[in-house]
Formats: structure tokens, sequence, C-alpha cells
């Protein structure tokens, strides 16, 4: 079992196309058996990056996709797909504003094969290289873990825009998740050189099961994490 997370900047810039053609070979030769997406902005975006036999989810809004959010699944069951608006989208007044409007939240799925919830997010950012204290990410965080059972076996992917120095990281791990990834300084995203994207998962057996490396450089700001299961 492969699972892997992905920002794709999708955002409609100048050869999103040309870019996109590389990242769906890149997502190809991995081969996951799921995979989560961030930044599918477009409902052809994950259509684009699909192939090879990977089905598409998606939780259509009336012009994109809810959250710019998508899971590729191959070979594995999910069930029960369900996407959830964040409360709090950040203030409508500053660099935020691009999160406010697409309505960022995340996506939740039963992955029957691993007895466990899969969750893809993407979180307000704080636009700093260091960390700022910002409400509204606290505030998604919470959500997202109220909304997790407190005995369930989760797989949180996805761009959570939260440092590893930052006492928000410290929320999720307090609430019984591992960072698959704890123990590596490689950073994911390459501006502020920092790691902003994760595979975390609560339930120590599962976590033992899986190590995690990053994806190699691809024409998006963000690396790519990569969760192997190494003995099935």
């Amino acid at each position: 079992m492969k699972i892997s997370t992905l920002n794709c900047a999708g955002l409609p810039f100048s050869n999103k196309k040309k870019r996109f053609d590389v990242i769906a070979e890149q997502i190809r030769g991995e081969a996951s058996n799921i995979v989560c997406l961030q930044e599918v902005i477009s409902k052809k975006d994950p259509d684009r990056l699909a192939g090879n036999g990977y089905s598409v989810h998606t939780v259509p809004g009336i012009l994109v996709n809810k959250g710019g959010l998508a899971i590729l699944s191959k070979g594995t069951v999910l069930e029960d797909i369900r996407f959830e608006r964040f409360k709090d989208q950040g203030k409508l007044n500053s660099r935020q504003i691009a999160d406010c409007i697409l309505g960022k939240g995340f996506m939740t799925a039963r992955v029957p094969k691993l007895d466990a919830r899969l969750v893809n997010a993407h979180m307000v950012s704080s636009y700093s290289p260091e960390f700022t204290p910002c409400l509204h990410l606290r505030a998604q965080i919470e959500q997202l873990l109220d909304h997790i059972e407190s005995d369930e076996r989760v797989i949180l992917c996805g761009d959570l825009n939260t440092h590893k120095d930052s006492p928000y990281y410290d929320l999720i791990l307090d609430d019984g998740f591992v960072d698959l990834r704890a123990d590596q300084n490689e950073p994911t995203y390459m501006e502020y050189e920092k790691t902003l994207d994760y595979i975390f998962i609560k339930g120590q057996e599962l976590a033992s099961q899986f190590r995690a490396e990053l994806m190699k450089h691809l024409p998006t700001d963000h690396r790519g994490v990569v969760a192997l299961m190494e003995a099935e």
C-alpha cells in the first residue's frame, strides 16, 4: 500500500497544462494506491492528472471542486466520500483572500482495506516563512480534530500550512497523530524552506507499518510526500 499527497499549485498560472503533464507522469510512475491532491481547482484538473486505471474522487461545487481537493485511487476501494468546509476561512482584507475564495476544507473517505479514515486537507496560510500566530489556522485544525472520533484510525494528508516548530503542529501530535517524517528535515515548501505538507497517522499500530519520503522535485512549489506500507 502506497499513499501520497501533493499540492499541485493549480491556480490558473501560465504553463499550467505543461506543468500538469509532468506531474501526471510522476503520479503514474509513483503508482500510489491513494493520491491526495490539493489545488486541483478546475473540474478538469483531476482527470488531467489521473490515468492508468485511477478512479477520481471529488466533491463538485458550482464552478470548481470543493476546497480545490481531489483523491485518486487505484486498486483500493474508498467509501463514504465527503467534504467539510472550514467555518473560519481567514481574512478577506489580506493575502488570505485567495484562501477565502477557494473555500478551503477537507475531504474524508473510508479505506476498508486499512480499517481507517482518510483525510485530505488544505488549510489557510499565514503567508510567513516563520511561525506567526494565526487564529484562523488554529480554528481550522481544531475543527478537523473535533471531526475525528477519539478511537478511530486516521490517515491525515495534505498541505496543512503548519510549521513543525509551531504550537499548531503540537495540537495534531497531542491528538494522537504520528508525523511519518518527524525525523526528516528536508522541507516541502521551497519558498520558505519549511515543511508544510504532511502525512500523519493516528493509531500506533497502523503508523508503525509505514515509512515516508519525499517525491522528487516537480513543477509545483511543494514537494509531495509518499508513505509506503513496509509489510502488508
